[in-house]
This record gives structure tokens, sequence and C-alpha cells, in this order.
């Protein structure tokens, strides 16, 4: 079995083989590197700045607006629920009738 791979083009087609699959997984580590390095960019342009410290303070008070709306929307639901249960105790499905005794008097 060993025979097979003394033979000299064996060996070049595997060494060839060998050579084209390190030079495939070089390419596809200095694509990944590249595509890290411009996250790496656009991370760091994200978080300079003048409001970089500022981050933290921005996502508190969009937890606190959302908190406050929250506060709303249960208030809004509690009004609604309150005019439901006054619906139901009014006057459902009135109406006016003329009434007319007299058929000939009158218009």
């Amino acid at each position: 079995m060993l025979e097979r791979f003394t033979d000299p083009q064996v060996l070049v087609l595997i060494v060839g083989l060998v050579a084209l699959f390190v030079l495939i997984l070089l390419g596809l580590v200095i694509f990944l590197w590249l595509k890290a390095s411009r996250i790496e960019k656009k991370l760091h342009i994200f978080f300079s700045g003048k409001n970089a410290q500022d981050l933290e303070s921005v996502l508190i008070e969009e937890k606190d607006r959302i908190r406050v709306m929250d506060e709303e929307i249960q208030e809004l639901f509690e009004i609604s629920n309150r005019i439901h249960l006054l619906a139901q105790k009014s006057l459902h499905k009135t109406a006016v009738m003329r009434f007319n005794p007299f058929k000939e008097v009158g218009s």
C-alpha cells in the first residue's frame, strides 16, 4: 500500500493538493482578518466621540421612558375598562317614536 505513495508523480500530486489547501486556508484567514478589522473600525467609530461615555446613560434614559409609557398604557387600559363597564350599565338601543293617536289632526 505504501508503494503507491512512493511514486514521484503521486507525491507531487499530494504535495500540490496540500499546498493548494494551505493557500485556500491562508486566503480564508486573510479574508476573516480583513472582516474583523472592518468591524473593529466600525466599533471604534461607534464608541468614540464626545458621547461614548453617555451610551450607558442613553440606555438608562430609554429604559425610564419605556417604564413611564408602560404606566401610561396601564392607566389608559384601566380608563377603558371603566368606560366599558359604564357603557354596559347605560341604555341600549333606544329610539324616538312618534305617537299619533289622532290620525286626522296635525301633520
